[in-house]
């Protein structure tokens, strides 16, 4: 809520989907970014509104995204809700077009140095404490990037 956004869900919590149906007066979100893997995927699909589109672009869990086939049932029940699954590979659109993506770079650095967007905090621990780092990530104790400094 704090960088802005209008409403913040938490997605470890059990029936998040029905949080996000809530707070969108039940038509569920235009965009779902799926990164954490695992079957986050088919619990986003849920929050998907009408004509949504779901963009997979990692699996931060370890675990791949999977999808049954069965669980889109909903989807041939619900009236059309012509919903779309990509995936997208960052690496793969620098191959592809490396013009679009390196202007789009440039664009994304300059409102980062300008400050009009201001990326989450970036916490450092020396590599001594690799241990410590890990039980803080596991417990979800620490939010934007957490950088282990080798020569501390």
């Amino acid at each position: 809520l704090a960088l802005g956004a209008q409403v913040a869900v938490d997605y470890s919590h059990a029936g998040w989907a029905d949080e996000v149906r809530q707070a969108t007066q039940g038509r569920g979100v235009d965009v779902l970014l799926e990164s954490g893997g695992g079957p986050l995927l088919a619990q986003g699909l849920r929050a998907l509104a009408p004509f949504g589109r779901a963009v997979v672009f990692g699996a931060a869990s370890g675990q791949a995204a999977r999808l049954d086939a069965a669980t889109l049932d909903h989807f041939f029940y619900a009236p059309a809700p012509n919903q779309s699954l990509t995936a997208f590979n960052i690496g793969g659109w620098f191959m592809a077009r490396p013009q679009a993506a390196g202007a789009a770079l440039g664009e994304l650095i300059g409102a980062v140095a300008s400050g009009a967007i201001q990326p989450p905090a970036i916490h450092t621990l020396p590599l001594a404490q690799a241990a410590q780092a890990h039980r803080q990530m596991e417990a979800r104790e620490t939010s934007g990037k957490l950088v282990l400094k080798p020569w501390q």
